[in-house]
């Protein structure tokens, strides 16, 4: 290895847990001025077809200028020196040739902890390596009004005492999204149009999709459907899901996340709108900034 340099060895499971650990060594390498090696945006995942799950979870082809490790490359990477997860800073000068490998999620429940301050680095460089095909997708379709991600497939059944978002992999009440809906409408004075993206199955939500004005999204890939519901006017995350998390973290419209949800997914200070439904006024909010759809 000539230069020290990093590597995002991404870990298996969703798109929105991979994309946490690619914006971690993003900016480790950018303060570092370090080259960057990505790993594992796609592999080949047999339980998703195993338990029918509607979403298959394969990301080939979904992002370019990844700057894959060649064969030599990776043989050159298990002989050098490793440092896993540095902390996010500026690291000493040092004539040894390090690798700064990372490959673990960070802590829940502050996925965006030490992320949010590089936010426009980060949204800059994820649509320059979304593959044009699949922007050009995203960019022919409607952008939804109110965007509702509904968690299912690898996510269980809470018991009695758990509360949604508080603990990983749990289901929300889909009276929950019901009950969002007809708030914002209120708030609005009309009923607003709702897209819903979901990787479960349409029965598993025929309560939500019985309300007037409530479809599912057409059937798209996982980064068309994650870059559509950013596009949202209004996005309704699923509580303990990284894939609506990110579809937020590149937005700059009003996040409405469960009344358990405590940190924020973007900036710490007041820019953006993040909280229950309850607390939302848009007045305030129009007034304080104007919101933008980013072009794609």
């Amino acid at each position: 290895m000539r230069q020290s340099c990093v590597h995002a060895d991404l870990p298996r499971g969703g798109l929105g847990n991979k994309l946490l650990v690619w914006a971690r060594a993003l900016v480790f390498s950018h303060l570092n001025e370090l080259p960057l090696f990505v790993s594992n945006w796609a592999e080949v995942k047999i339980g998703p077809f195993l338990r029918n799950e509607k979403c298959k979870r394969q990301y080939w082809g979904y992002f370019n200028k990844t700057n894959h490790p060649s064969f030599l490359r990776r043989l050159s990477f298990a002989m050098s020196k490793c440092t896993e997860a540095p902390p996010l800073r500026r690291v000493a000068g040092s004539e040894a040739k390090l690798l700064y490998v990372f490959r673990k999620l960070p802590s829940w429940p502050d996925y965006f902890k030490d992320l949010r301050e590089f936010r426009s680095l980060i949204v800059d460089r994820f649509y320059q390596n979304v593959s044009p095909k699949y922007l050009s997708l995203a960019q022919l379709q409607d952008a939804p009004v109110i965007g509702v991600h509904v968690r299912r497939s690898d996510f269980r059944e809470p018991i009695a005492v758990e509360v949604p978002g508080n603990a990983c992999n749990i289901r929300t009440s889909l009276d929950y999204y019901i009950r969002t809906i007809q708030i914002l409408r209120d708030i609005q004075g009309t009923k607003l149009p709702v897209t819903v993206f979901t990787d479960g199955m349409e029965a598993e939500i025929a309560g939500l999709l019985s309300l007037p004005g409530v479809k599912i999204a057409p059937r798209n890939p996982d980064i068309v459907d994650l870059l559509l519901l950013s596009r949202s006017r209004y996005i309704v995350v699923s509580p303990g899901s990284s894939f609506s998390y990110w579809a937020a973290f590149v937005s700059d419209a009003p996040v409405i996340t469960h009344s358990s949800f405590k940190m924020r997914i973007r900036s710490d200070e007041e820019e953006f709108f993040e909280g229950p439904v309850e607390t939302f006024d848009p007045i305030l909010w129009l007034g304080s900034r104007v919101c933008q759809e980013r072009s794609l």
